[in-house]
């Protein structure tokens, strides 16, 4: 049980530190998300692991980040599904261009060889495939 506890209290902290910095951002007329982003950082090594290493080792021990870890996945792959399920196919018409480079880039340097991929890739495979589908 105190795994579960201390990733409650993660989940807590990492919610009211990125609502209440993007909150601010909000006021001075920036994108929440941008706050949200500053706040990631703010309560990461760089700056809580900096400033203040014990409270960082306390609130964030290493054996717990792996749960953390996994559970902003799961996060990551649902939001990614909420983006996808507000994208308006027609609004992507004027987008043919992006496609025809993509495809001009794999036949004049090859397959698996675009520039920040590794030869035979899958990840980078399936990005290729979702870019040419647009």
């Amino acid at each position: 049980m105190p795994n579960l506890f201390t990733l409650i209290l993660q989940i807590g902290v990492v919610l009211a530190v990125a609502r209440t910095v993007g909150t601010v951002f909000r006021k001075i007329h920036q994108p929440r998300v941008v706050g949200e982003m500053i706040a990631g950082i703010m309560l990461g090594p760089s700056l809580l692991g900096w400033l203040a290493p014990r409270l960082s080792a306390a609130l964030f021990p290493p054996a717990s980040l792996g749960n953390l870890n996994s559970l902003s996945q799961v996060g990551l792959v649902l939001f990614m599904f909420l983006v996808g399920l507000e994208i308006n196919p027609s609004e992507l018409r004027g987008f043919g261009h992006v496609r025809e480079a993509a495809g001009a880039t794999r036949r004049s340097v090859g397959p698996g060889r675009e520039p920040g991929t590794h030869s035979m890739n899958r990840k980078a495979s399936g990005i290729r495939v979702g870019v040419l589908v647009l």
